[in-house]
């Protein structure tokens, strides 16, 4: 994300502009791969500020205000979910956010389509998404057995609830 706001300033040409590329690659590669060791907070700064640099940016055609009004809300809602959510919602921002950042500044570079540059982002962000749930698929599943427990519980307490109604 750093390397996007520094090419949206700079916007470097020829070499820079690969190595820029190359930079924005390898980190994303790294945190994917490290990306189960994030805090609250950090996920919470990280998946708002990715999120909505991504969304905004992505859609800035729309008008302005449309881009940070729709960036603001898709950015809160993608921060909290992470929280609660965090393994599959680190995996889902970084695959999207991660191939949206890229293909736009591939678009800004060569003035390529916008229709095309969308269906390519969305077919790289679903392979991110692949191989992210392949490589964190321990954490995936400790995630969905956990959700699976608290589901349980939430079960019983209402059954509790419900059973001491019908009892009066």
């Amino acid at each position: 994300m750093p390397l996007f706001i520094i090419f949206v300033w700079l916007q470097p040409a020829g070499f820079w502009f690969w190595l820029v590329v190359a930079l924005c690659v390898g980190i994303g590669v790294l945190c994917a791969v490290y990306s189960h060791h994030l805090h609250k907070t950090k996920l919470f700064i990280t998946t708002f500020l990715m999120v909505y640099i991504a969304v905004s940016g992505y859609i800035l055609g729309l008008g302005k205000f449309i881009a940070v009004l729709v960036g603001l809300v898709i950015a809160v809602v993608a921060a909290v979910l992470s929280i609660k959510y965090k393994y599959i919602m680190v995996i889902i921002t970084t695959s999207f956010t991660g191939s949206m950042m890229f293909w736009k500044m591939i678009e800004n570079k060569f003035a390529a389509n916008h229709i095309l540059i969308l269906i390519v982002t969305a077919i790289m962000g679903v392979a991110g998404l692949a191989v992210q749930c392949i490589v964190e698929k321990n954490e995936l599943k400790e995630s969905y057995e956990h959700m699976k427990e608290n589901g349980k519980k939430a079960k019983k307490i209402k059954n509790k609830i419900s059973s001491k109604s019908n009892s009066k």
